[in-house]
């Protein structure tokens, strides 16, 4: 059976400044594992830098693994999860 890799990167920080709250990401993580079986959360952030009319942002990310089986449709599940 084949696995397909999803990576999420979710940021540490609002565009605020302030700190996202801790419960929010172990939700995330509770829902994939109830929802695949597993899911992987590197313990390092990692830096993204993006740019928008000339400006350079750069943010602070955690990054979670699930791996999915082909035939499961995981795709309808992260699009509807990423417009939460």
């Amino acid at each position: 059976m084949k696995w397909t890799p999803y990576e999420i990167l979710l940021p540490l920080r609002y565009n605020d400044g302030r700190a996202v709250e801790s419960e929010k990401f172990l939700r995330t993580h509770l829902d994939l594992v109830e929802n695949f079986g597993a899911n992987t959360i590197d313990l390092l952030p990692a830096l993204g830098s993006w740019k928008y009319q000339g400006v350079v942002y750069e943010d602070a990310l955690l990054r979670m693994t699930t791996d999915v089986p082909g035939s499961f449709g995981a795709d309808d599940f992260f699009a509807n999860t990423k417009k939460c």
